[in-house]
């Protein structure tokens, strides 16, 4: 049997939500059904996180992962990784933009051999390893920005099909 596709569900869905919506209409009360249903435009949901660049380093692990820390929940709680599609601004020390773009990470460019394990490969910045280097952007650079840990201001938009939040 074929499963069947999203078009298919949200049509079934949102016949059986008319049906009922009409019922409850009759008998004069509010649907508790969620409006969300009767479109199959994308949801989306924007995240906004301002605080400082940071070049962390989870546990005991080795590599560096690109990461914004925001003001106001300190500790590792406030560490959110930067994400692929990501936008991303960074401010200098005078509170002027020094960069604006989206973060795409390139997981493949400029593999040299791990020092602990030689038999692996991994991306090495300023004598750190690291996960993944931004595209169309000298790492040392890149990098510098994070251990420097300037001022930034992250969004990150995400967009979901309908009933899949």
């Amino acid at each position: 049997m074929k499963p069947a596709g999203l078009k298919q569900v949200l049509h079934k869905r949102r016949s059986a939500s008319i049906h009922w919506r009409a019922i409850y209409k009759m008998r004069g009360g509010q649907s508790p059904f969620d409006q969300s249903l009767d479109t199959e435009e994308p949801m989306t949901s924007i995240t906004e996180i301002k605080g400082r660049l940071e070049a962390y380093v989870a546990g005991e692990g080795r590599a560096v992962i690109w990461s914004i820390h925001e003001a106001a929940r300190p500790g590792p709680d406030g560490v959110h990784p930067l994400l692929n599609g990501d936008f991303l601004t960074v401010y200098n020390s005078k509170g002027a933009e020094i960069w604006s773009g989206i973060v795409d990470l390139d997981f493949e460019i400029r593999q040299e051999a791990d020092q602990a394990d030689p038999a692996k490969t991994a991306q090495t910045v300023l004598g750190r390893q690291v996960h993944g280097l931004q595209k169309y952007m000298t790492p040392e650079v890149w990098m510098r920005m994070f251990l420097d840990q300037l001022e930034a201001h992250l969004r990150r938009i995400r967009i979901t099909s309908p009933g899949h939040a």
